[in-house]
């Protein structure tokens, strides 16, 4: 299968809503980085729901992404150094379990991080430290314009004064996580733990998971169709 790759270091956080309303012409990877951090709001809820909306920086904008009417994952916040890695493909082309496992497993190899105390859970790649679960990357799917949609943030960098300010700690979501101080006994950027192959992570991800399932890989700028979109 042919799979074509659009990179950008800079992405605007409103490309993030652009990237969910596009009918893509071929199977797509869209990847790269935020030209700044955002918040984005992933389903049809107040973001009272999991924000402090008064202390959200004026500077730090609020998105919310167009899903499926059921859908409803919280808020996540990409900094400057998470990485987008979105995939779009042909619906059912394959199982939405085998997918999961393949792109988590696939961070985890690309990332070199076999030897450390990596936890999946649920939808989330965890690593224990000092005793505590804490999040580097997380896993989405549903269904957009009739593709299978997957999305795989994973952070090297968190700036904790952000998440501290935003994020709510006593959301049903984070309570089942147990006893939280603070929001850095549940993310944790990867740069902590020793990993800094930000610049090269894409690259490398898209290379080992494109031969696992056997893709050609096209580096290309958007399709004609895809801009008018």
């Amino acid at each position: 299968m042919d799979i074509q790759c659009l990179k950008n270091n800079k992405i605007e956080p409103e490309d993030f809503v652009n990237d969910h309303n596009i009918k893509f012409e071929l199977p797509t990877f869209v990847c790269g980085f935020s030209k700044e951090p955002f918040l984005m709001l992933t389903g049809n809820y107040k973001p009272e729901k999991y924000l402090y909306t008064d202390k959200i920086p004026t500077e730090v904008k609020t998105i919310r992404v167009p899903v499926p009417e059921h859908i409803e994952t919280g808020v996540i916040c990409y900094f400057k150094d998470t990485t987008k890695i979105d995939l779009h493909i042909p619906k059912g082309l394959y199982p939405v379990n085998i997918m999961k496992r393949a792109l988590l497993a696939n961070v985890i190899k690309t990332l070199g991080l076999q030897k450390e105390n990596v936890i999946f859970k649920s939808n989330d790649l965890l690593v224990n430290v000092d005793g505590k679960l804490r999040k580097f990357c997380g896993f989405f799917h549903c269904e957009l314009n009739g593709w299978d949609y997957y999305a795989l943030p994973v952070s090297f960098k968190i700036d904790y004064n952000l998440a501290r300010e935003v994020y709510r700690l006593d959301t049903k979501k984070m309570i089942k996580k147990g006893v939280i101080n603070d929001i850095s006994d549940v993310m944790i950027g990867l740069e902590e733990i020793g990993i800094n192959s930000k610049e090269t992570f894409i690259n490398s991800f898209i290379e080992n998971i494109s031969k696992r399932f056997n893709w050609k890989v096209i580096n290309n700028d958007f399709l004609l169709i895809e801009k008018n979109d």
